[in-house]
């Protein structure tokens, strides 16, 4: 029987010293091997094949789809980080799709809305106000649709948690793939320094295993 969070972590070492050494062909390999980790440890779930278990692992191949397209600069194939953030933005919708299996406390869901709305802004201005690289003109409807998914998506993993199986795991799988995101996002928009990967990284690829746990 295959250890797919091993899968995972050994690749992923390899990846954050490719990512340390700009090693792009390391890069090419060990990222989507890690990815890989998470598909496996989904679909070989005790229920992978329920309603919940489609959803999660849809979710899955859409951010393994935006792992492999964000390995592109994105200053070089902005057609392919765009199509890495539409991966993962509908990744993020099918996360809140699967989170809504479980009752949604709406007592809950509007008051988180509204306190995460201000880190949502935050984030924005951020983003928005950095000039080294910035966000261009053609990715701001892109950049708050997105931060806007994946709000919604932490208030409602948050607010359905109580209801779930797992309501630890839940919160804590959607809160580390959320915070990940901002990793991302201050490489390409910020800063393009190691720290994003070395810290996000490892985030991402806890919170989509922890995320798979949910089948179990």
């Amino acid at each position: 029987m295959v250890n797919w969070r091993l899968v995972t972590t050994v690749a992923l070492g390899q990846l954050l010293i490719a990512e340390a050494g700009a090693l792009d062909t390391t890069r090419y390999i060990a990222k989507p091997l890690a990815s890989v980790g998470f598909l496996g440890a989904a679909f070989t779930a005790p229920r992978a094949n329920t309603a919940l278990g489609r959803i999660i692992i849809a979710s899955l191949l859409l951010a393994f789809i935006g792992d492999v397209l964000l390995l592109f600069d994105e200053r070089e194939t902005p057609l392919a980080f765009i199509g890495g953030i539409g991966a993962f933005l509908l990744g993020h919708v099918g996360y809140i799709l699967a989170f809504r299996k479980s009752k949604l406390y709406t007592s809950l869901f509007y008051p988180l809305l509204g306190i995460l709305l201000l880190p949502a802004i935050v984030t924005w201005r951020w983003l928005s106000s950095s000039t080294t690289p910035g966000v261009p003109p053609e990715m701001v409807v892109p950049v708050i649709a997105y931060i806007a998914v994946i709000t919604l998506m932490e208030a409602t993993a948050l607010a359905t948690a109580p209801a779930s199986r797992y309501p630890y795991a839940q919160a804590l799988g959607a809160t580390l793939f959320f915070l990940s995101d901002l990793f991302v996002a201050r490489q390409v928009f910020v800063a393009q320094e190691w720290v994003n990967a070395g810290v996000g990284l490892p985030l991402y690829y806890a919170a989509q295993h922890v995320i798979a746990g949910l089948l179990y």
